[in-house]
């Protein structure tokens, strides 16, 4: 096996982390608030299956968190991000190598290392994001092609989506 074949140990806890909230949860969990299924988020209580945002909703509180991008015991800038992006965002702090979970030098290249991986991490949830995004938005249009034909578009009286970006 070449070195680059192997798991790396950050996949295996992710993975580790992973199953063990999936056996709690079930294994095909979903929010029954809105269908989040990311298993970082979700927490089964009284017998629902809800996620933070949801929970954060039903009672109440705001659904948006300050996120410390280079993590907490590092730096104590933040950004606000969805309740449910900053526990994938967390998660995946857990993760970082352990020369950059602590900085109390303030080592000025562990500082950019660490606002380094954090933006990898944010790029990283983005792109996950926004593929399952594609996926929904081709669906959407198989769905619209199928009902209204293939300029759809034009029989919904919705202006082309073409003429709308040059405008």
């Amino acid at each position: 096996m070449h070195k680059g074949d192997a798991m790396s140990q950050e996949a295996i806890n992710r993975a580790a982390r992973r199953a063990k909230r999936t056996r709690a949860l079930g294994p095909d969990a979903a929010c029954e608030g809105c269908g989040w299924a990311e298993p970082t988020a979700l927490t089964k209580a009284a017998g629902r299956v809800l996620c933070y945002e949801c929970r954060c909703s039903e009672a109440g509180r705001a659904t948006v968190e300050d996120h410390h991008v280079m993590g907490k015991a590092n730096d104590p800038a933040t950004i606000p991000v969805p309740g449910n992006a900053h526990r994938w965002l967390s998660d995946a702090q857990l993760d970082w190598p352990p020369g950059l979970r602590q900085n109390s030098e303030r080592d000025p290249l562990i500082w950019l290392a660490q606002g380094c991986r954090g933006l990898g991490d944010h790029l990283a949830w983005w792109a996950k994001i926004l593929a399952a995004v594609a996926a929904w938005l081709l669906a959407l249009a198989a769905a619209l092609r199928r009902e209204h034909g293939a300029a759809w578009w034009g029989e919904l009286g919705i202006p082309s989506f073409w003429a709308a970006v040059a405008g």
